[in-house]
């Protein structure tokens, strides 16, 4: 959790970096959280999503051309792999829409399949539904078309070599999700931006465009909007946070002070 202040705030506004996970450890969150969540008057989220996005959510993580379906694109052995795995791991709903899915939307599917999942919606998910009931005014920083794109711009060829990877790893997946746990409960940025840096194997471009260039974009959209009047809450993924290029540094250089907020838990 961070405070952001300064500038032209006319009160404070706070950053927490959360996780996309339905990992229970993750939801014992230090008190500080709600409580200054609870203050706000704005939430703001990477995305927004309610019941009427998910039909075009649906749509845009879909595969259209029948020539680019997955049993088309993999060779007849990876495509076995892949259709085992997601018989093992994967929800009933999924595995029927398997063929048309995307090679990455599936990649990552199967490695958070590995998590706990304990707790029916992630984290920013769950904020969003509190939001609304406590009547919160609920913003985006980026569309779902903007992420969609985004996605759509990986190569095919990446896209497939990041699903066999997933495939090939999610005996050990458990233990790599086991220690970005920790790393995050433990709130050391830098160590989990190194820990994150280690493991991915995303090319260099698509990670400019993955992570970089929408902290930018998210960025731009804080301080034009939401940071002048202050009062708003933003839950941004945990790696948007960290480096030099990260959403911390970026308000630092255009004159805002943001500092960490001393956290305390009430119960373990």
């Amino acid at each position: 959790m961070w405070e952001i202040s300064g500038k032209d705030c006319k009160q404070p506004s706070y950053l927490f970096g959360t996780f996309h996970l339905r990992d229970s450890r993750i939801f014992n969150f230090p008190d500080s959280v709600n409580i200054l969540r609870n203050k706000c008057s704005v939430l703001a989220f990477e995305i927004v999503i309610d019941k009427s996005d998910a039909k075009e959510l649906l749509a845009q993580i879909m595969e259209t051309d029948p020539n680019h379906y997955l049993d088309k694109i993999l060779s007849k052995s990876d495509y076995k792999k892949v259709k085992k795995a997601a018989k093992k791991h994967l929800d009933i709903a999924s595995n029927m829409l398997l063929d048309k899915m995307k090679p990455i939307i599936l990649a990552t599917q199967l490695f958070e399949s590995m998590s706990k999942n304990d707790v029916k919606y992630p984290m920013d998910l769950q904020f969003q539904m509190e939001g609304r009931e406590l009547g919160k005014i609920i913003v985006g920083l980026e569309s779902i078309e903007s992420q969609m794109q985004l996605i759509n711009k990986m190569k095919s060829e990446e896209q497939i070599k990041e699903l066999m990877m997933s495939v090939d790893s999610l005996e050990t997946s458990p233990t790599v999700i086991n220690q970005m746990v920790n790393l995050y409960l433990n709130q050391n940025l830098d160590s989990l931006n190194s820990f994150l840096n280690s493991k991915s194997t995303i090319d260099s471009s698509f990670q400019e465009d993955l992570i970089d260039n929408r902290n930018i974009v998210m960025t731009k959209q804080l301080t034009q909007f939401y940071l002048k009047e202050g009062s708003c809450f933003v839950a941004v993924g945990a790696g948007h946070l960290v480096g030099e290029k990260g959403i911390i540094e970026l308000l630092r250089k255009q004159g805002y002070t943001v500092r960490a907020v001393r956290s305390s838990f009430s119960k373990n």
